[in-house]
Formats: structure tokens, sequence, C-alpha cells
């Protein structure tokens, strides 16, 4: 069993889910229909009861089955399956975050599994939050990269804006850690290769990234690792007016680098540093610098350097924790710089298997 397959990033649940969704959406099951008895669909499926019965409990909650009255059997709904824009029908809620919400939908034109992030209905009129969210769409579509989660269109549903991305099979890299506290040097090797390569991407194209973290890294049952969310991202030299004032810091304070805690100008080498605190954390099970509030958080990467990974896990590989302590140079000068692709060429002729 390969190191993805023991992280369990797909749910045998979700599976089933996402097979009678695609199933609904598509037109096959159509509102009405009488779904089998869990433990003959269990059957059918090839899965234990169990998962059958976790898959029926997601799809009642998003609306897609109800209860037959007087029976425990499940029906087709009919529900809010809105076609957005363009042939798109969102059908399911994966995830719901401050700003906006992401649900499986289906690209009916092109027959293909799509998701679709949706700005929440409180931020639909702030102009504000509105141009971020466009700015994502427009600094994801710049890229085309196996390792960057892409951007298929922008749509306006019903006064929200939308955008139509990639469907990634799997879970973020912040759940799966969550879950095991810490990786294995060969996976967080192969982790930082993808990201890293990710990054090379969005500097050439002129992007900063501004807020890697666990939560925007994704990883796939099949060995893939991909960056999303580039709702903070800038163009490197500020081509276009900021959306932030100049004394706010944008990003999650455990992942800042120093240059963003002082609100200097940024470049690749700010994402690169926010890489080295991500790989940290894989390896020693906790971020190098945290305080009581974000603002201390923040500000103890300016007081002291991280701890050294060899004391906390003395069997890692020397090049492994060099590459990361690199990585985390105060000074973004003591880094190394993004078009170097050090962090790749390194990860990948010493030690990642995966490559």
């Amino acid at each position: 069993m390969s190191e993805f397959q023991r992280l369990k990033l797909e749910p045998a649940y979700r599976k089933v889910a996402t097979a009678l969704t695609e199933r609904i959406t598509a037109g096959a099951l159509q509102p009405g229909a009488r779904l089998p008895a869990e433990l003959e669909l269990a059957r059918q499926l090839g899965v234990h009861r169990s998962t059958v019965r976790e898959a029926l409990r997601e799809l009642e909650s998003a609306g897609l089955l109800r209860r037959e009255r007087g029976s425990k059997l499940m029906m087709v709904s009919r529900p809010d399956r809105k076609v957005v824009a363009s042939g798109v029908t969102r059908a399911l809620k994966l995830h719901s975050a401050t700003v906006a919400e992401v649900w499986e939908a289906r690209d009916t034109a092109l027959s293909r599994q799509v998701a679709v992030k949706l700005l929440k209905p409180q931020l639909a009129h702030d102009p504000v939050v509105g141009e971020r969210f466009r700015r994502e769409a427009v600094a994801a579509a710049k890229l085309n990269h196996p390792n960057v989660v892409a951007v298929h269109d922008t749509i306006d549903d019903g006064g929200r804006q939308a955008v139509v991305m990639q469907y990634v099979k799997g879970r973020s890299l912040r759940q799966v850690l969550d879950e095991t506290r810490r990786l294995t040097p060969e996976l967080t090797s192969h982790v930082g290769i993808c990201v890293a390569a990710a990054l090379d991407a969005a500097h050439r194209a002129g992007l900063v990234h501004r807020d890697v973290k666990p939560a925007n890294i994704l990883l796939t049952p099949d060995g893939r690792v991909l960056l999303a969310d580039f709702g903070i991202a800038k163009a490197i030299g500020g081509g276009e007016h900021d959306l932030t004032s100049e004394n706010i810091m944008m990003g999650t304070a455990k992942y800042l680098s120093p240059e963003q805690v002082r609100g200097h100008p940024l470049d690749g080498r700010s994402d690169l540093y926010a890489l080295g605190l991500v790989l940290y954390e894989c390896l020693a099970a906790q971020v190098p610098f945290l305080g009581d509030t974000d603002a201390a958080t923040a500000l103890a990467r300016l007081q002291r350097d991280p701890t050294d990974l060899a004391r906390l896990r003395p069997t890692l590989p020397r090049e492994l924790i060099d590459t990361i302590h690199h990585l985390l140079a105060r000074e973004p000068a003591d880094r190394p710089r993004s078009e170097e692709r050090r962090v790749g060429k390194e990860c990948r002729s010493r030690w990642s298997p995966y490559h």
C-alpha cells in the first residue's frame, strides 16, 4: 500500500457520494426514483453498509436525497441544482469558509466534474471582497501547470460571483496533518517539490501567492499535489492597486514571512519562506513560531530563528533539514531564489522516491 493510500485521501463514503451525485446530476437517477435499501446498495457497490449510510446522510443533508415517508428508503429529491451558467449545475456543497463556499458541480456541456467556488451571499455586494475574488480567478487563469488548480471560467450566480475550477478528489494538507500530525521525509519532500514547482510557475508569471499554507495545498489519492487559492495573490512590483491597506498583513499569521510582518514589498522569496514553514510543520508536527495571539505569532519570526529540525527529529536526512532552514532564512537575500529552482532540484535528486 502506498503512503498516499494510507493517508485515506478519499474516504470510501466520499467515493460513493460522488458516484451517486454524478448519476443524479447527469439525469441517470430522476427525481422521485427510489434507491435500494442500504444493505442492497452496499452489495451492489461492493462496500460496507456503514459506508453507504455515511454517503446517503451526506446527500440527504445536501438536499439531493430525501427519506420516503414512513419508510427507511431514500428517494431522489428535487434539489436546488441550480444551473449557474454555461450548463454548469452545482449539486453538493464540499466546503464552506469565511468568504466562499465550494460546491461539487457538473459541466454538462463538456461532461466533466468541476468545482464551483461561490462568494457567500452576505459578501456579494462588498466591492473589495468581490474584486479580490475576481482577481483570484484572473491570477490563477494565467497559470497552466499540473501543480496549480486550474480555473475554467468566472460566472455570475444570481448576483454572486463564482469561479468554475478543476475538481480535485482528495484532501487538503491541513486535514491530513490534523489527523497524522506529521509526515515522512519522503512525502514531505514530494510536497515540497510539487509546491515549489507551482510557485515557480506563479513567480515566472509575475505573481506572489502570499498565502501558502497547508489548507491551500491539496493531495490526491494518485499522488498529485496542487496549490490552490490565489485570493490574495499580487503582481510582483505592484502593477495593480493593492486592495489591502499598507498596515494590514495579508495571509495566515502562522505562515507569514518576516517581510510580510514588517510590511515590506514582497517577491517570490516570501512564498518560499512560507513553504519552508509548511515543510517544517510536516516534519515537526508544529510550526516553528507560535504565540498567545496572532500578533505574537507573527512577531516571533522577527525575534529568533526556528529550532533546528535535527534536534526534533535526529534521523531526518541532513540535506532535507538544510534546505528547509535555507528557506527559513530571516532575510530574503539569504534564501534561495525561486528562479534557481533549488528546492525542486535538491528534493528530486537527493531524497524523493516519487520522482
